[in-house]
């Protein structure tokens, strides 16, 4: 996937169509030209990745996408130096990807994004 389609991915896994806003919950939505949505209501603008685990990185989502299928179905838990490694990362960029990965999988909302997006990615490789 490039960019833009693991963007539109995220965004499928994540609202399924019905794109609400992380700040007050409204329906209210415009797509705008920067792959960003613009809040009617409250008039924010956010990005597809606002108010989950993922918020505020710059990592591309492929890397995060790779990293929650290594986390997620690891027999046994796996470390930052060893995620790092595994995916061409820093030690620390890796330790900071676990450490967000695990306090998601402690949410409700992350935990079932997580598992849906762990359940098409696999989908995918088949």
């Amino acid at each position: 996937m490039d960019k833009s389609e693991d963007v539109v991915f995220f965004e499928a896994m994540r609202w399924g169509g019905r794109v609400a806003c992380p700040y007050c919950s409204s329906l209210r939505i415009t797509r705008r030209k920067d792959q960003r949505f613009h809040c009617n209501s409250c008039q924010i603008s956010f990005g597809v990745l606002t108010g989950t685990p993922l918020g505020g990185s710059k990592m591309p989502l492929e890397i995060w996408f790779q990293a929650l299928q290594i986390v997620l179905d690891s027999r046994r838990p796996v470390g930052g130096r060893e995620l790092g490694r595994l995916l061409g990362v820093n030690k620390m960029t890796g330790c900071r990807m676990n450490q967000k990965i695990q306090e998601g999988m402690r949410k409700q909302e992350s935990r079932l994004l997580f598992q849906r997006i762990l359940a098409a990615l696999e989908h995918q490789d088949k």
